[in-house]
């Protein structure tokens, strides 16, 4: 596995992690007891991904909490493996589909991530075909983002406030959400709803270009940052930042990894856990 690959099995473990145990203390809500009615989609891999809602009892919700838990923690010690990946797609699914009205497009995302990392390590174990599958894997991961975005950015032109430049002033004005000093200043809102509107829109044009990839990259993290504190969806800003992963890479991966090794043993003259196989 190459560091760029190790690092994005760092993002979405660690992602796993934090919404899990996030979503603990609202565990009976969520998944026990749910407090929105059961929906089962319909579709041949439904037994699968929703087995909660079909066949398989309420009882089997806290084994799939705790196997989650413990494959995310083992996903960021670097002992994932592609059916490992697979198992923590279909618990992932079958929580997530349980308190499908309490979901985000960040928990949405995050389960087609989780989905394309099966041949991402199934690649990674360098056999016959397996750069094939290391390549599907890299790229539907990538397509998915640029996919979110792009279907984003088209969906607001079907509108009149984020062309108008009124959208982020319309957020902000809502009690839910914020800054509301933001109001103060309408020129600003107006400008960064259309900064918005624009990154979005052209994400999918100009991540291509190693020139614009940085900056596309820092703003939307700052954009994603912004949303999870000010607008209360922690796992969706978060979740589009780790999908960020799958856009690092090799040699920019593999400096930034020596030099973590070198301030690790410098500063605390210890080893570091290896997290490249």
């Amino acid at each position: 596995m190459s560091v760029a690959q190790r690092i994005v099995q760092v993002a979405l473990h660690a992602w796993v992690l934090g919404f899990m145990v996030s979503a603990l203390p609202a565990a009976d809500r969520l998944w026990v007891q749910p407090i929105a009615p059961e929906w089962v989609p319909p579709g041949p891999f439904s037994p699968i991904t929703h087995a909660l809602g079909t066949w398989l009892p309420v009882a089997a919700v806290w084994p799939m909490v705790g196997a989650l838990l413990v494959l995310a923690m083992l996903g960021l010690w670097g002992r994932s493996t592609w059916w490992s990946a697979l198992l923590l797609w279909v618990f992932y699914m079958n929580l997530t589909g349980r308190a499908w009205m309490g979901g985000s497009g960040g928990q949405q995302l995050m389960a087609n991530l989780l989905l394309w990392n099966v041949p991402l390590l199934a690649g990674s174990r360098k056999k016959v075909g397996s750069s094939m599958l290391e390549g599907l894997g890299l790229w539907m991961m990538r397509a998915q983002l640029l996919l979110a975005y792009g279907i984003t950015a088209l969906h607001k032109l079907t509108g009149t406030l984020w062309t108008s430049g009124e959208a982020l002033g319309v957020v902000v004005g809502d009690e839910a959400f914020g800054p509301a000093a933001l109001l103060q200043w309408p020129v600003m809102a107006r400008l960064l709803t259309w900064c918005v509107f624009g990154f979005q829109f052209l994400f999918p044009l100009l991540i291509w270009w190693r020139p614009f990839r940085p900056w596309l990259l820092g703003f939307g993290v700052l954009f994603h940052l912004g949303t999870a504190v000010w607008m209360d969806i922690p796992e969706m800003g978060l979740a589009f930042v780790a999908a960020y992963s799958v856009w690092v890479p090799e040699e920019a991966a593999t400096r930034s990894m020596e030099r973590f090794r070198a301030a690790w043993r410098s500063n605390l003259g210890l080893p570091l856990v290896r997290t490249v196989r």
